[in-house]
């Protein structure tokens, strides 16, 4: 079962959309989207399985009206290669180092096979 190969599908997908996405967080300058598993609901006896997978669209920290401007644009271009699997989340914070800031962010929530 290979999750990385999964999320690096979703990270390569988003890049080519103009959003600088990781997997890591410490690699990461908002605006930017963090690509992460939440879990694994496993299908199959052969060892498939349905990954839960939540892409935060991040910006850097400026006022609630221009973070959701911002936002917005980075949704728009994320569901582009993003199929949501829930309602988008529009209220997180995140905070990408111990001693940084917390940061506006929305997440979407999506499922990916894994082989």
């Amino acid at each position: 079962m290979n999750i990385v190969r999964e999320l690096d599908r979703i990270v390569i997908a988003l890049r080519a959309q103009g959003i600088r996405a990781n997997i890591d967080p410490v690699k990461l300058t908002p605006p930017c989207a963090w690509v992460q598993v939440t879990q694994v609901a496993h299908t199959r006896l052969c060892g498939g399985a349905e990954a839960t997978v939540t892409v935060l669209l991040i910006t850097t920290d400026r006022p609630p009206a221009l973070a959701h401007v911002a936002l917005g644009e980075l949704l728009d271009k994320a569901l582009a290669v993003v199929e949501p699997t829930e309602p988008t989340v529009t209220n997180e914070a995140v905070k990408l180092t111990d001693n940084g800031q917390p940061l506006p962010a929305y997440r979407i929530t999506t499922t990916t096979e894994i082989g």
